[in-house]
């Protein structure tokens, strides 16, 4: 029997790194050759708990309906395979996977995987986890290590970049003066730092922001892990993210390889540095895909292994 992986994803969204990535973990569990096929779950509401009988009745009607309204609404990448979950069934042998953003355990999954997108806590506030839960980072430098209720956080980094290389990608170095920035999870930094005539790219499509990269001379990001910044590597600008407060180089991304062609800061060296790396950068993201796969493989082995000897 095939094992079966189930992700809890919102709709897809071309401007939500997330939605991209989990829907892309679906097509890629599809795609290896492992005995194994993965669905999508659409993402409902989920909610703390709370002993008030109407609350619980809310709740529960709510979340009763989520999964069918959530097929009518929901939007998919018709490139990648990720098929809706045949009647929305849960068995006790599924590896249920969750964004770190997701409260709790909504689709009483005996087996969980916590996939750490972000840091725990930084869209909600809290943090609401379970026991005998396995955890996997997307990047090493954007969650620290923690252990929580017996679970475990795997040394394997799940890191499954989709890049529309067709789409950005430019050689084209001529006559470019324009700036393009972008705030997104920047939100709460002082935006002084981009030109009052530089072009925001947050809200538009990915044909208008490919379109803006191509003309655009330099690229400032305000969020420290945005993936526009490394399409806008793709297209030939020169970037530059806008650091934290006490944060170092190293603490942001301690591999250096993974920092190619990113500045970290305005200082001519940092930028020097990421214009003379961006070309390793570019043939990174070309050898990825393969990479992707490995990882994705040893992923479906190490968790099946993982929840195998937990059930024992």
């Amino acid at each position: 029997m095939k094992q079966r992986y189930i992700i809890f994803a919102p709709s897809y969204d071309d401007n939500s790194g997330g939605s991209i990535v989990l829907h892309w973990l679906c097509h890629l569990i599809n795609k290896t050759e492992l005995d194994c096929e993965a669905y999508i779950f659409p993402q409902f509401l989920t909610f703390d708990m709370t002993l008030n009988p109407l609350d619980l009745m809310k709740n529960y009607l709510i979340m009763l309906k989520g999964y069918t309204l959530g097929r009518m609404r929901f939007k998919k990448n018709e490139k990648f395979n990720t098929p809706f979950l045949p009647n929305k069934k849960i068995k006790d042998s599924d590896i249920v996977i969750y964004p770190e953003s997701v409260s709790g355990n909504p689709l009483k999954a005996k087996n969980v995987v916590r996939w750490l997108l972000h840091k725990p806590a930084y869209h909600t506030g809290k943090i609401n986890y379970n026991s005998n839960e396995l955890y996997y980072k997307y990047s090493k430098g954007l969650v620290g290590d923690f252990n929580l209720f017996g679970s475990k956080i795997s040394d394997l980094i799940l890191n499954t970049p989709y890049y529309n290389i067709d789409l950005y990608f430019s050689n084209n170095f001529d006559t470019r003066c324009s700036t393009a920035y972008s705030v997104r999870k920047g939100i709460d930094k002082k935006l002084d730092k981009h030109p009052l005539d530089a072009i925001c790219i947050d809200g538009l499509s990915h044909y208008e922001i490919s379109a803006i990269f191509k003309k655009c001379k330099r690229f400032i990001s305000y969020d420290l892990y945005s993936g526009y910044s490394l399409l806008a590597i793709l297209a030939g600008c020169e970037v530059i993210i806008v650091p934290d407060d006490n944060l170092k180089k190293t603490d942001w991304i301690p591999e250096e390889e993974l920092r190619y062609g990113l500045a970290y800061g305005f200082s001519m060296n940092e930028i020097e540095w990421a214009n003379k790396t961006r070309h390793l950068r570019y043939e990174q993201m070309k050898e990825q895909s393969k990479k992707t796969e490995n990882i994705v493989s040893e992923f479906i082995l190490e968790s099946i292994s993982f929840f195998e000897i937990k059930n024992d």
